[in-house]
Order: structure tokens, then sequence, then C-alpha cells
């Protein structure tokens, strides 16, 4: 898919730049120009450039996932997990400005966004209740975070702990929606 592509051309790009820089110094426009793209061409698919290391945590994630037939929750993730520790150079550079929670932010809704949809389609809602969208958020914040500090090297652990330590803090209603939604094969 051509918008795939375009995309791709920024996140590779802006990973050569973090060999040269740290994400502070990164411009739009220099990333544009390197790719030979106009800026609007990357405003179309990013918000900034934190909006695309989000977008390459995600794409991250779910390759991670979907190099596995694991049918266990804990075990895809931890098989997640284990493929962005192989690109965890990249991460330690784009996670290195502390004092920009923008990152985060993004990677946060994301998880947000995927666990509700999940619990809906496990539930048959149409909507989440106030308590459990901030049962989602609550272990989502502490998740992404979690996650976070060990790409950074902050934590050590293995995929595997991880996962099982997230798996067992997470909500009933999340650990069962989740273990129904890879028992069907859709995330």
């Amino acid at each position: 898919m051509f918008k795939d592509r375009t995309k791709k051309l920024f996140a590779a790009e802006l990973e050569s730049m973090l060999t040269e820089m740290p994400l502070e110094k990164v411009r739009v426009k220099d990333l544009c120009e390197r790719c030979g793209a106009q800026r609007q061409a990357f405003y179309y698919h990013f918000k900034d450039k934190y909006d695309l290391v989000a977008w390459i945590f995600e794409q991250d994630f779910r390759a991670g996932m979907e190099e596995t037939a694991l049918t266990d929750y804990r075990e895809q993730t931890a098989a997640a997990l284990a493929h962005m520790w192989t690109r965890r150079s990249f991460y330690r550079k784009a996670f290195a400005d502390k004092s920009q929670n923008s990152i985060e932010s993004y990677i946060q809704a994301f998880d947000v966004e995927m666990s509700s949809r999940v619990v809906l389609r496990h539930s048959g809602a149409k909507t989440l209740s106030e308590q459990r969208l901030f049962d989602i958020k609550f272990q989502s914040y502490g998740s992404i975070g979690i996650t976070v500090e060990w790409l950074r090297g902050e934590l050590e652990s293995t995929p595997g702990k991880i996962a099982n330590w997230e798996y067992e803090r997470m909500p009933k209603f999340m650990r069962d929606a989740y273990d129904a939604a890879v028992r069907e094969g859709v995330q």
C-alpha cells in the first residue's frame, strides 16, 4: 500500500537521523528534505515527529505479535516485546528526551484505543462504562510506562517477565477479552 510505504520512508529516515542527532534536534523540515517529500505529505500522515515515533512503536509491537502463531496473550505480548528489544537502540534514542512526554502520550492513546476495541468486541457493548474506561487507562498508563522504562534500559527484565507482570495486574475483564481475541485470531 502506497500510504504505508510513505510512512515507512519517514520512519526509516527518522531512524537514520537518530544515529546522527538526538530526537529533540530533528526537525520535520529536515526529515522531509532527506526523504525528498513535501512537509504536507508528512503532516498528512503524522501530527509531529512524536506521532511518527509512536507509529513505529505500534508497527513494531504488531509485527512482533504477528511473527508468532502463539495462542496465549502473554506469549504474544512477550514475542512483541522481544521484537521491540531487537530495536532497543532506536527506542533508547527516541525515548532519551524525558522532558517531552508526547511520545508516551501517543503510545498510551494507541494502547487505550486498542484495549477499548478488544473489550467492546468481547463484551458486545457499544460503549464502555466510565469505570471500565478508567480501568483500561490505568492499566495502559502503567504498562506503557514500564515498557518505555525497559526499552530505555532503566529496568532489567525479560520480555516474558514483563508480559506476565502486565497480564497478572490486568483487570479480569481485560484478560478475558484479550484471551478471547487471541483465541479468535483478532486484535
